[in-house]
C-alpha cells in the first residue's frame, strides 16, 4: 500500500484511489442485489470489488454477507444449465464461410430449422437463444462457427460493412459484371439483352418454387427474372441462346448457375449475352 491509500490486486483486476473510497465502493456495489435473474453471471463479476471494498474498509461483515450472497446466487441449477442466460451478452458468434452462396445455404436451412434468429443483412445475424454450439446445418465442413467474448475479444467485435445484396426471391436487382462492374444489363428497344456501361436494366428475380418466396435463393433453386417495369417481360433465350425478353419465362435456369457461369457477353461496348452450356460463362453480381 503506498502512501496514498493505492492497492492494486491483480488477480481481480481491482484497484482503488485513496481509503475513503473503500465505504463508496462498497456503497454503489451493493446495487448488484437488485437485478434479475438473468444478470446473475454479471453480478459475480460485481461482488469481488464489494468484498475487497469492505475487507479494506474493516468491514468483515460485510465481506462475510457478500461472499455468502455469491454462494446462494450460484446454484446447482444455474451452474448446469447448458448455457447460462447471460452467456449471450457475454459472447458473440463469428461465422466463416468459403464463399456468399455456402452462406445463403446455411441460412436458409438454419432459419426452417430455427425460429429464435433473425437475419439483419446478408452477413449480420441475431439471436434470442441461449449460445448455440452445434447449429445443426449439416453444413459443418465448410462453416466455421467461433465465439468469443465481447470484454475479452473487443476488437473482433468490429466486423466491416458489407455490400452484398440480399438475395431474398422476389427482390429486384441491377446485373453487373464481376470481371468488370462499369457492364450491366440492359434491355434494348429491340427486346434483345447487351451488357452495357451506356444503359443498365432493373429485373426481378425470384424461385419457381413458390414456397422460397421472401425466402433467400441459394444455387439450386430453379428461378425467373423479369423486368422490374414490366413483371410480364421474361429473360429467355432465342434459338441462337442470345438473350431477349419475352413472355414466357426461361426454363432449366438455377440460381447458382446464372451467377457463376451460364452466360457470358462478347463484342465491344454493347455486347450481346449468351447462354452457354458448357460452364465457360463469366461471373455475375446482383446489385439492390
Amino acid at each position: 500500500m503506498s502512501k496514498r491509500g493505492e492497492t492494486s490486486f491483480k488477480p481481480a483486476s481491482f484497484n482503488v484511489v485513496e481509503i475513503q473510497t473503500f465505504q463508496s465502493s462498497i456503497q454503489r456495489d451493493a446495487i448488484v442485489r437488485r437485478f434479475n435473474d438473468i444478470y446473475t453471471l454479471y453480478r459475480m463479476h460485481d461482488c469481488p470489488f464489494r468484498i475487497y471494498s469492505a475487507m479494506f474498509a474493516g468491514q468483515s461483515r460485510v465481506a462475510l454477507k457478500t461472499v455468502a450472497r455469491m454462494e446462494a446466487l450460484l446454484t446447482a441449477d444455474f451452474l448446469n444449465v447448458r448455457s447460462t442466460p447471460m452467456a449471450d451478452w457475454l459472447e458473440d458468434l463469428r461465422i466463416t464461410a468459403p464463399d456468399a452462396d455456402t452462406m445463403d445455404e446455411w441460412w436458409r436451412i438454419l432459419s426452417e430449422k430455427n425460429k429464435t434468429w433473425k437475419r439483419h443483412a446478408p452477413d449480420f445475424y441475431s439471436f434470442t437463444s441461449h449460445v448455440p454450439r452445434d447449429l445443426g446445418t449439416g453444413l459443418e465442413n465448410q462453416i466455421m462457427v467461433s465465439t468469443f467474448s465481447q470484454y475479452t475479444d473487443r476488437m473482433m467485435g468490429w466486423t466491416p460493412e458489407q455490400t452484398r445484396a440480399n438475395h431474398v426471391s422476389g427482390g429486384c436487382f441491377y446485373i453487373r459484371s464481376k470481371s468488370d462492374p462499369r457492364f450491366f444489363w440492359y434491355v434494348a428497344e429491340d427486346k434483345k439483352l447487351y451488357s452495357s456501361m451506356r444503359g443498365k436494366t432493373r429485373f426481378c428475380i425470384k424461385a419457381r418454387d413458390k414456397d422460397i418466396s421472401g425466402k433467400v435463393m441459394i444455387r439450386k433453386d430453379e428461378i425467373q427474372i423479369s423486368c422490374a417495369t414490366d413483371r410480364e417481360q421474361f429473360v429467355n433465350e432465342d434459338d441462337d441462346g442470345r438473350l431477349i425478353v419475352a413472355r414466357r419465362t426461361m426454363h432449366g435456369l438455377k440460381f447458382g448457375d446464372f451467377l457463376r457461369d451460364d452466360f457470358v457477353a462478347e463484342g465491344v461496348d454493347f455486347m450481346r449475352i449468351t447462354r452457354v452450356s458448357n460452364h465457360s460463362g463469366e461471373s455475375w453480381e446482383l446489385v439492390e
